[in-house]
């Protein structure tokens, strides 16, 4: 499904990150250090899909490492499910912000 909707290579994995986009997430930390493997995006392709939690940080997000990332936007339960089944790896990267975060496993 991700390869068509977002006209992304079929030889490329897509690896996916579900959930809101915002601080806290670990998603700038991950983006900072897989842009430093570039032998990786001739593999893969990154896929960033759920709502903007926060418009400032999805923008600096963007600014900065936008050509490495595709978005899809959010959609409803059953689709989504779809959509998630068809990825091949998923990315969980929450900070560990307080007590809870750091014990817990995202949902």
């Amino acid at each position: 499904k991700f390869h068509q909707a977002l006209n992304l290579p079929h030889d490329k994995k897509i690896v996916l990150y579900l959930g809101g986009i915002g601080s806290g997430r670990g998603l700038s930390h991950f983006l900072k250090e897989i842009c430093e493997t570039p032998s990786f995006f001739s593999q893969f392709a990154i896929v960033l899909m759920g709502p903007i939690e926060n418009v400032g940080y999805a923008q600096q997000l963007h600014k900065q490492y936008g050509e490495f990332f595709h978005y899809k936007e959010p959609l409803c339960a059953p689709e989504y499910l779809q959509w998630a089944a068809s990825a091949h790896f998923g990315l969980s990267a929450n900070e560990p912000l307080n007590e809870s975060y750091r014990l817990s496993l995202p949902n």
